[in-house]
């Protein structure tokens, strides 16, 4: 396989980079990729997690960059003013404001008990993970959220309520890999990024909202034709 762009990973809520593992032990090895993890012990808002990625992008070669639903917001971010080595942005599963889907399990199941640690295996499975994961997901899931608190995660879930629609337009090249059984982020969400970047990609796989953790295979293989097609231009 022809050497591909350096492809910088941007974790969902827990920000620990942890639920990238069964992604990226299905990449490629001609891929080269960074984790960019966000602080456990700090409670910085958007703005700041934008900031902090900036400063982490790299800086002498191009890249592609993935942001997984909590940080598409920083993702759109970066790419509606981007660096000159950031040649497209992956969009997985994610939003531009506060989804009506959280919105809606939230007053079946409060915040405080949404959050609660540790997490039921069955609302891990049914609203995350889907029925069908393996137990070491699962595991690899309650580590990640047990690294983080749910304090700081509820800090998180407030500041996703304040998100607002960007105005200004993405224009470099961008996909959006949608997961066919999200049952987070509904696909009005897609709307938002049409409106942003004409231009994007829309990459549909079967599968629950943490579809790079429950289908990382089939994750890997869009990645890697993205990224391939890209490298060709």
């Amino acid at each position: 396989m022809k050497q591909t762009m350096k492809l910088i990973l941007l974790p969902g809520m827990d920000g620990t980079g942890l639920l990238f593992k069964p992604l990226l032990e299905k990449l490629s090895d001609d891929i080269s990729s960074q984790t960019i993890t966000y602080p456990t012990d700090s409670k910085l808002n958007y703005s700041q997690l934008t900031s902090l990625v900036v400063e982490k992008l790299p800086k002498n070669e191009p890249f592609i960059l993935l942001a997984e639903s909590f940080s598409g917001s920083i993702g759109y971010a970066i790419a509606s003013n981007p660096p000159k080595n950031l040649k497209a942005v992956i969009f997985v599963a994610t939003f531009l404001t506060l989804p009506n889907k959280l919105l809606r399990i939230s007053t079946i199941l409060p915040l405080s008990l949404l959050l609660k640690l540790p997490l039921p295996n069955f609302i891990i499975k049914h609203f995350l993970l889907g029925k069908d994961i393996k137990e070491p997901t699962v595991a690899l899931f309650k580590e990640s959220l047990k690294m983080v608190g749910s304090n700081l995660l509820t800090f998180r879930v407030r500041e996703m309520s304040k998100l607002k629609c960007g105005e200004k337009p993405v224009q470099i090249p961008c996909a959006y890999i949608t997961p066919k059984n999200d049952k987070l982020v509904s696909h009005r969400h897609i709307d938002e990024f049409k409106q942003l970047a004409s231009q994007i990609e829309i990459i549909k796989i079967q599968g629950p909202h943490f579809i790079l953790q429950a289908k990382p295979k089939e994750s890997a293989k869009v990645i890697e034709k993205y990224s391939m097609k890209l490298s060709s231009q």
